[in-house]
């Protein structure tokens, strides 16, 4: 094997035809790119390393050409701070940005009207705690709040959770019963208490006590109404560094309606119609929607009940239809007791008891039951034919136990059945009412009977 020497080496900077070689080698490798480069002349090759060395200005200058020719060089350089927010996620969530804002919640504050939302979130905390911890219900604890003290509520709230991360601790009703009452002018009463001084204590003790909880504490506080805006403690859980989460689930109410008695907004009633049956897998028709809330009134829990008895009649395969809810919801006998009060007090004996008849062996309904109804409803109306005489009988009306929980549906149809019939013949309808009712109770007649004879008899007498 040959081995280089000086004067070889010398040769290649010469002008022999071995040094032209090279050097016409180097300068197209220089003209070139870098990419297209013969690899050979990146390696560490002995022929090549001494014209390399000879030249490193070359391959300087080549290098530096094919870098300010890139379209990357002549791009702008971003801030510093913009190339530190390209790590970030482009369309941060909900959740991203509460924890970049707001440390993680240790105490929760859920209130407002709407109890059937409230208490479903609450359900869904205690499931979530469920799955996360293979403990199951040991790390959540439940508190009443009129009975409860502050004391005991936060030292369980502060315990370490057994084998686990968190510990739930709900109160009911603790801020409502610990709120200060709202200060009167000088006219108020003489009877009126002052605020109590436990009630403040335990305010203070509380205010005090919320800031020393651990992160492992998940302490929620669950009013049956809507706190006011003035609350201590809803006041410092809406703070940045309270480490509180405040959730306001309430019923969007109609602005025009009476403040002593607020009638909700129809069309919230429907949306949330509409989404809890969705939420069973089924849809409604927009009839059908108007249908169940007049019918069932302002109850959400007696709505979603419907809700998911319908949907689970008609499923997927259709909408639900108002003959659905007519075959189906349990409130339609209750809305066909006008009929039968509007064919009695006519003195239509046989539309009467045809209806009578179709709830008994259609809807399976007694016939006390239908005569309650009957009762009840006449008792109804006379109240109602008594403050249409008299106006200023309809603020009384709506205080009274019969109209507490009466939808306003139910309301407006009673004041068009009472304008069409004087307050004498409901009174007389009504005493004998009360007749069957004890004729019934003495032995003197069966059910079925008294429905006969209450019938024929109002027909009689028309």
């Amino acid at each position: 094997m040959r081995h280089f020497t000086a004067d070889d080496r010398r040769a290649g900077r010469s002008g022999s035809p071995d040094g032209q070689h090279r050097r016409a080698a180097r300068r197209s490798a220089v003209s070139q790119p870098l990419a297209q480069r013969d690899p050979a002349l990146n390696r560490r090759d002995p022929l090549l390393a001494p014209a390399r060395l000879a030249t490193p200005r070359a391959f300087h200058h080549a290098r530096r050409s094919e870098r300010l020719a890139s379209a990357e060089h002549h791009a702008p350089r971003r801030p510093r701070l913009a190339r530190r927010q390209d790590r970030l996620p482009s369309r941060p969530d909900a959740l991203f940005l509460a924890a970049v804002s707001k440390p993680t919640p240790v105490f929760y504050i859920f209130h407002g009207d709407n109890q059937f939302e409230l208490r479903a979130a609450l359900r869904d905390l205690r499931a979530r705690m469920a799955e996360a911890d293979a403990t199951g219900d040991l790390n959540i604890s439940q508190f009443d709040g009129a009975t409860a003290s502050v004391a005991q509520v936060i030292s369980t709230a502060q315990m370490v959770p057994f084998l686990a991360d968190r510990r739930l601790v709900i109160v009911h009703g603790m801020l409502t019963h610990l709120a200060p009452q709202p200060r009167r002018g000088k006219g108020r009463s003489e009877d009126s208490a002052p605020e109590a001084p436990q009630s403040t204590t335990a305010l203070e003790a509380l205010l005090a006590a919320l800031p020393t909880l651990p992160e492992t504490a998940r302490l929620v506080f669950a009013e049956p109404t809507t706190l006011r805006e003035t609350h201590p403690i809803l006041k410092f859980a809406k703070r940045e560094d309270s480490r509180g989460l405040v959730k306001l689930f309430a019923i969007k109410h109609d602005p025009k309606s009476h403040p002593d008695h607020p009638k909700w907004d129809s069309a919230w009633l429907s949306a949330w119609i509409a989404k809890r049956v969705e939420h069973y897998g089924a849809s409604i028709e927009r009839r059908a929607i108007t249908t169940l809330a007049q019918l069932v009134g302002q109850d959400l829990y007696a709505l979603d009940n419907e809700c998911a008895k319908l949907a689970a009649y008609v499923g997927a395969s259709r909408p639900i239809t108002e003959k659905d809810i007519a075959t189906l919801t349990s409130y339609v006998p209750e809305a066909n007791i006008f009929d039968i009060v509007e064919a009695l007090a006519k003195g239509d004996a046989k539309t009467a008891l045809s209806l009578m008849h179709r709830s008994i062996e259609r809807f399976g309904e007694s016939p006390l039951g239908i005569l309650a109804m009957i009762n009840r409803q006449f008792r109804l109306l006379i109240q109602v034919r008594e403050a249409l005489d008299d106006p200023r009988c309809e603020a009384e009306l709506r205080q009274t136990e019969d109209f507490k929980n009466l939808s306003e549906f139910a309301l407006n149809k009673l004041r068009a059945q009472a304008r069409r019939f004087p307050l004498p013949e409901l009174e007389r309808i009504y005493l004998r009412l009360l007749e069957i009712d004890h004729s019934i109770k003495v032995g003197k007649m069966t059910d079925v009977l008294a429905l006969d004879l209450l019938a024929s008899g109002l027909a009689s007498q028309a």
